[in-house]
């Protein structure tokens, strides 16, 4: 187990390494608040080095995890506000809340909130080893998110060099292993960095690199049928098939929900479909999720591959599919994808 020295007199005239862990932690959420800044949003579904997160499923991860912990230390019982992130969304400006967390965090320790327990749902851990656990996560996942988005990650060396020392204690064979929370330990390359020893050990490849992104074009035929309304008549529901030929040659199936007056400009609409395909040289099945709205002349669509949806060749597809209708109503696709 982790146990911090105690090396400050008790009116903080010198300092501990409760101090010092937290000037480092607080130097590396600055660094981390900069690196998602610099994230552009054509990343947002981009892997990761954590094979189970896209880069916007990771950086919800750290947030949320990162706002819990510092409300967590910041209340006087030191009890979390929640003991996971179901249902968290994080704001609009991740980068924004990453500092004002740290502030908060940073603000906590110095009063004192690592003498006591953090207590997340019914389970508790000591301040102390909660910190040095923060610190040593945040620097391992701060390099995820600039690996995926081609970023410099140069955390305090005295920051990872603590890190280094503290998480062999929390990687027991009950965490760290195929199928559990850490992948097994990875070796280093030669003559490794500090950091690059810090995420081997965390079950990183330290020479990771994003898969080059591919591009799929062609076009699609669609039918649509209308189907009953859904939520008391207010919404209006059709079914569709699509036929896609093509790099992307398969069929899919799905549902819309639309709401609103199309025929004043103003509406919306959801949609989720299974696609069952080949893609270039792989086959399998993988979902698209579409949310459209129009207003005042303005249209916006999202529309991408459902992160974790990829079946049999296609396991661990993402990306983004663009549509342009023409005028003879031709339907063409770009689906720009990693697997």
């Amino acid at each position: 187990m982790f146990k911090p020295h105690q090396t400050r007199s008790s009116y903080g005239h010198r300092m501990t390494s409760t101090d010092t862990t937290a000037d480092q932690l607080h130097a590396v959420l600055t660094d981390l608040a900069a690196v998602v800044e610099n994230i552009a949003p054509a990343q947002d579904n981009g892997p990761t080095p954590c094979a189970e997160w896209d880069v916007a499923a990771l950086r919800t991860h750290v947030v949320g995890w990162l706002a819990t912990f510092a409300a967590g230390f910041a209340d006087s019982d030191g009890q979390a506000p929640r003991a996971d992130l179901k249902g968290y969304i994080a704001p609009e400006d991740p980068a924004a809340e990453i500092r004002h967390r740290a502030d908060e965090l940073d603000a906590a320790l110095r009063a004192g909130a690592a003498q006591r327990p953090l207590q997340l749902g019914e389970a508790a851990m000591p301040g102390e080893l909660a910190l040095g656990m923060i610190l040593w996560e945040y620097q391992v996942h701060g390099w995820d998110l600039a690996a995926a988005t081609g970023q410099l990650w140069e955390p305090p060396a005295a920051a990872t060099r603590a890190s280094r020392e503290f998480a062999p204690s929390m990687l027991t064979p009950d965490y760290q292993g195929e199928g559990k929370a850490f992948a097994p330990p990875v070796t280093p390359p030669a003559d490794p960095t500090p950091l690059a020893q810090l995420v081997a050990l965390s079950g990183r490849d330290a020479d990771w690199k994003p898969p080059m992104s591919r591009v799929a074009r062609g076009t699609f035929d669609i039918v649509m049928t209308p189907g009953p309304p859904e939520v008391g008549a207010q919404v209006d529901r059709f079914d569709f098939t699509k036929t896609f030929v093509g790099d992307l040659d398969g069929t899919g199936a799905g549902v819309m929900l639309s709401c609103g007056d199309p025929g004043s400009g103003s509406a919306g609409y959801v949609a989720m479909e299974t696609v069952h395909s080949r893609i270039h040289d792989k086959d399998g099945e993988f979902a698209l999720q579409q949310a459209g709205t129009m207003h005042a002349g303005e249209q916006t669509l999202t529309y991408e591959v459902v992160p974790g949806s990829g079946r049999g060749g296609l396991t661990g597809i993402t990306g983004a599919f663009h549509l342009t209708v023409d005028d003879d109503g031709t339907h063409r696709y770009t689906l720009t994808y990693h697997i």
